[in-house]
């Protein structure tokens, strides 16, 4: 492990010419660290030039952590200004310093600080994310990014969407709250209209897609008390609608109103839980006897669904494809005392369906009850 200050005996020897004292074998490692920041100006290689860009500014700075090889800061300051990343310094750590982007200026007005950290082994850490220096180049991006899109867009990689973790999780929140009125057989446009105003984020309606809305059934499902996001997108998919959601700069996006056939990929209708079943559905995990003999399967789904608290959706889409008509499917089950999710499993499995635990953008359960049948 590197010490904080640099050898007093650090010499060099140039062809047989007598033994020289290094001029900074005096230097502490912070004071080193200073002037190899400076090194490069020096040389005429600035790195904190104008920044001439549409994109807002920014100032990155590099903290080097303790074991961090020595000399290796001028490396990195010349890799980033071949990549054109300007307004770079470097300092020494204290230990405590951890990667973060802050926005310094205003919303209308921002100016990010980003705080990096070179570890050991080289690497440059920054929010949800490690750089070498032979990816200078993504490292760019993922500045211009944030410039472009605000400091949600510095955690994690590019997913859904080309959302990255933090803009998904800031997108959830905006979507998050619950539907108030009942919808099921309302006209779909009135739904979907009382659901965007619940949003706090702006809706394009793409060509076509407005009059799909009006020419389509009413709406076929209870989305009362469940989340815009999750109420929207199964609002809309029994018409062949879908939305998808675009980045519009700092902390702000649009939902686009879409067919569904013409998009690689789309909100979905519910998320993956992220916590095991008893404890994220406690309900579902209730033991009970129930038998059910020749009953209508849909009266029976809202019982369940009252007695758990777990509201459920029917995948439309899916069972018209199969040819299943839930209003004329029966149940038959017999007398049995198991746990609620049990007893769905028994009753839709003789029917070719199953109930899919999902959890709507408010973090809350729900069923999805799809067809159990392969494409």
């Amino acid at each position: 492990m590197l010490s904080d200050y640099v050898p007093r005996t650090l010499t060099t020897r140039n062809h047989g010419s007598p033994l020289m004292t290094s001029p900074y074998c005096c230097l502490s490692r912070a004071s080193l660290i200073t002037l190899l920041s400076a090194l490069p100006v020096a040389l005429g290689i600035s790195t904190a030039s104008a920044q001439t860009d549409s994109l807002p500014p920014y100032d990155l700075v590099l903290v080097t952590q303790r074991g961090f090889a020595l000399g290796a800061e001028r490396k990195w300051l010349e890799a980033l200004q071949r990549a054109g990343i300007r307004s770079v310094r470097v300092r020494a750590g204290t230990g405590r310093e951890t990667p973060k982007v802050e926005n310094t200026g205003t919303q209308q007005r921002p100016r990010y600080a980003i705080t990096g950290v070179l570890m050991r082994g080289n690497r440059l850490a920054l929010p949800g994310n490690n750089f070498t220096l032979s990816q200078t180049d993504q490292l760019k991006k993922w500045i211009d990014r944030v410039r472009r899109r605000g400091t949600d867009a510095a955690v994690g990689k590019p997913e859904a969407f080309g959302l990255t973790a933090g803009e998904l999780v800031k997108l959830h929140e905006l979507l998050a709250r619950p539907v108030a009125p009942s919808t099921q057989g309302r006209p779909l446009a009135d739904v979907a209209n009382q659901i965007s105003r619940l949003i706090a984020v702006p809706i394009e309606w793409t060509p076509g897609t407005e009059s799909a809305l009006r020419e389509a059934d009413p709406c076929l499902d209870e989305l009362k008390g469940i989340s815009a996001g999750t109420a929207l997108a199964a609002a809309l998919r029994p018409a062949g609608l879908s939305f998808v959601p675009k980045p519009r700069g700092p902390g702000r996006y649009q939902l686009s109103i879409v067919r569904t056939r013409s998009a690689k990929e789309h909100w979905p209708v519910g998320w993956p839980p992220l916590l095991r079943p008893t404890q994220f559905a406690p309900g579902l995990m209730v033991f009970a006897t129930i038998e059910a003999r020749n009953k209508p399967l849909v009266p029976v789904l809202r019982s369940i669904s009252q007695r758990t608290n777990v509201p459920y959706l029917l995948d439309h889409n899916s069972l018209a494809l199969a040819g299943i008509e839930p209003s004329k499917l029966r149940v038959d089950l017999p007398r049995h005392r198991t746990f609620y999710k049990n007893h769905l499993d028994r009753m839709l499995r003789p029917l070719k369906l199953k109930a899919e635990l999902k959890m709507d953008e408010a973090g809350k359960p729900l069923l999805w009850i799809t067809t159990s049948r392969r494409p």
